[in-house]
């Protein structure tokens, strides 16, 4: 579905709804944008992944996170093909902190421990992509097609919440949340094998393009 008709459609359920606010097409599609990464945000089984490849420099122990990363999504680390294990920011602070193999993000950044002794060490991640914002008509998400209309009722949601109308806001809401819901479960069912990293990229092979 295009942006244009994404919006067509958004207008129509608010019209249906009595909105009472005039909605530019300006604002309703940064409302859809906003959307769309919410949307990408609530799949407790990430299917969206990238992967980057860097290297290591010698005594230094923050790298970038890469500009299209979403931030909150999970997010796997390896080494020389060695796998590093995420802990909480907090726990990576401790003075006694001492878990090998260990990474952690902050800010626009994600950290190594121990701190990488060679340069020129293959880093590998894999994250959940952040969807590229919407701006022409023509334009469609990168979100699988059976989440379109997810998008759609939780921008409807935010809209109808800006118009003090609980009870279809709601209604919106949670058709939004069932949408997902019921992909995330056809997802499982498809599924083959554990959810590792080489299962993760077999099983969608769309998302496991190296940049």
């Amino acid at each position: 579905m295009q942006l244009s008709e994404m919006r067509t459609f958004l207008k129509e359920l608010l019209t249906s709804e009595g909105s009472s606010s005039f909605w530019g097409d300006n604002t309703l599609d940064r409302i859809l944008n906003s959307s769309q990464v919410w949307t990408g945000k609530q799949k407790p089984w990430r299917i969206l992944m990238k992967a980057k490849s860097t290297t290591t420099t010698k005594d230094c122990n923050y790298y970038d996170l890469p500009s299209i990363y979403l931030y909150g999504s999970a997010f796997f680390v390896k080494v020389n093909s060695v796998d590093y294990h995420w802990v909480d920011e907090k726990i990576f602070r401790a003075s006694d902190f001492n878990t090998a193999k260990s990474y952690t993000i902050h800010a626009k950044f994600f950290f190594l421990y121990p701190t990488p002794t060679e340069s020129d060490l293959t880093i590998d991640m894999w994250f959940q992509r952040r969807p590229i914002k919407l701006t022409e008509d023509t334009d469609t998400t990168i979100l699988q097609q059976e989440l379109e209309e997810a998008i759609i009722q939780r921008a409807l949601y935010l809209c109808l919440k800006r118009d003090k109308k609980t009870n279809p806001a709601l209604e919106a809401k949670n058709d939004a949340m069932e949408i997902i819901n019921d992909v995330w479960q056809t997802d499982r069912k498809n599924f083959r094998g554990n959810r590792n990293v080489g299962n993760m990229l077999d099983n969608f092979p769309n998302y496991s393009i190296h940049i």
